[in-house]
């Protein structure tokens, strides 16, 4: 245990150096992801954007979600992603099983072409 204390001492001054050489600014929010996209101005835009479990059905939707936020995403930087998670996928949909998830990415070339025509 005192070998994990020094090298998260390590870490977390190292992150606190670069924090201060770099121009960072964190701002938080407190509003649903659709409309605070829409609430933006319009220069904003991200390498990453988390979207948490608001991915999921009946907290948004991956659709609008998507659709409001992927034009945010920095069009000059090949890396640039949405990311977030699907916790309660295998509990909602009904026989979902682990081996489910080849379906998932053979659906990922579809969902990619949709994302580039709307950020177009």
């Amino acid at each position: 245990m005192g070998c994990l204390f020094f090298y998260l001492k390590v870490q977390l001054s190292e992150f606190c150096k670069r924090l201060g050489r770099f121009n960072i600014a964190i701002t938080m929010y407190d509003e649903n992801l659709v409309p605070l996209a829409e609430k933006l101005p319009p220069r904003f835009s991200f390498d990453r954007i988390y979207a948490g479990a608001a991915l999921e059905t009946d907290s948004g939707g991956f659709g609008p979600i998507l659709k409001a936020w992927a034009t945010r995403l920095k069009p000059d930087t090949k890396d640039s992603a949405l990311v977030g998670h699907f916790q309660h996928w295998v509990k909602k949909t009904p026989g979902a099983t682990a081996k489910d998830v080849d379906s998932i990415k053979n659906g990922i070339p579809e969902l990619a072409r949709k994302f580039v025509s709307v950020r177009r």
